[in-house]
């Protein structure tokens, strides 16, 4: 008898332990909508700061310092890759909260860059002050126009990501 009590109790409590896993893992696992970028997208760095944004893209997705970010429901989140996974984040760097007015309006000429050269070079190019200068290094943008990069920062006009600040 003791041993089917003991059989029974250890049962409940491995069904109840497996029962709270499941119930972790649905609140964990529980994703953002999907924003299809492509194996190599093209970016563009923010004037007036060191944030990169995917040009082309039906919503707002950043790389600063290293990380992809959204903005979802007023939320932040980040990741390692832009496919995700997604992680809310409450520590959201002041640069993305600041963003400069006009943000999404880059002028003509304005350089494009390829992800993989971003995320070679960013941290190199945030030391070196690449963005401040005055005469930038030439940029080679990508696609049929060839035009370069003068380093001129772009008239701030007004805009926010969409989705807020989300602090």
């Amino acid at each position: 008898m003791r041993k089917s009590l003991l059989v029974l109790a250890v049962s409940v409590c491995a069904l109840l332990a497996s029962a709270a896993r499941a119930d972790v893992d649905v609140n964990v696992n529980i994703g953002l909508p999907v924003m299809k970028v492509g194996p190599e997208p093209m970016m563009a760095v923010i004037p007036g700061s060191y944030v990169y944004f995917v040009v082309d893209l039906d919503g707002d997705m950043f790389f600063y310092q290293g990380y992809w970010w959204r903005v979802h429901k007023g939320r932040w989140h980040r990741s390692a890759a832009a496919g995700g996974p997604w992680k809310f984040f409450k520590k959201v760097p002041h640069p993305l909260l600041n963003l400069p007015p006009g943000w999404r309006n880059l002028p003509p000429g304005h350089a494009r860059l390829k992800h993989a050269e971003v995320k070679r070079n960013w941290k190199q190019w945030e030391k070196e002050k690449r963005w401040d200068k005055k005469e930038a290094p030439e940029v080679k943008k990508a696609g049929p126009d060839k035009a370069k990069d003068d380093g001129t920062p772009a008239k701030k006009a007004g805009g926010k990501p969409k989705g807020g600040k989300g602090r």
